[in-house]
């Protein structure tokens, strides 16, 4: 199962429903979580409960969304309803990196620039503009480039490998 709340969880919907329908202690879930997010209240706190056969469960906390962290390194509460025409504003490259590596635990790479190009696309959609991302993209493009090595195997025809 998973849950997208504010830090200060109580059992009113939509939490207490959601648990619930699991057949767990909802008071139990609600004082779990908000011990594991003290020190975050206020902020939007993705989760995702593990519910095991005998009614238990784990929380396995996830990063703040994309979008929260961008509108609030450009001082906005939401995103444009118009991305690409309106810009509600600006951020530099060096937060953009700041905010992949925050979010590099939950994204599906492991290298910094690609966790960047995948914000920056949560940017665009926001109507955030990121200053030097072109320029940046231009360098990281020619560095990553690599030559491809192949290799012949007497058990498979070929393989490839990059270095």
């Amino acid at each position: 199962m998973s849950s997208d709340c504010t830090a200060e969880a109580t059992p009113a919907p939509p939490v207490g429903p959601a648990i619930g329908a699991f057949g767990l202690n909802i008071a139990f879930f609600v004082k779990e979580y908000n011990a594991l997010t003290a020190d975050k209240v206020g902020e939007a706190c993705p989760c995702i409960v593990h519910v095991m056969s005998d009614k238990s469960f784990k929380i396995e906390l996830k990063t703040p969304l994309t979008a929260t962290l961008l509108h609030k390194a450009v001082g906005a509460s939401k995103g444009s309803g118009k991305a690409g025409k309106d810009m509600i504003g600006t951020i530099s490259i060096e937060k953009l990196e700041e905010i992949a590596k925050i979010k590099l635990a939950d994204l599906n790479c492991e290298d910094i620039s690609r966790a960047m190009k995948i914000v920056h696309g949560t940017a665009v959609a926001s109507g955030i503009k990121v200053e030097g991302y072109e320029k940046w993209l231009k360098k990281s493009a020619a560095w990553q480039m690599k030559p491809a090595i192949l290799f012949l195997h007497s058990s498979c025809r070929s393989s490839f490998l990059l270095i």
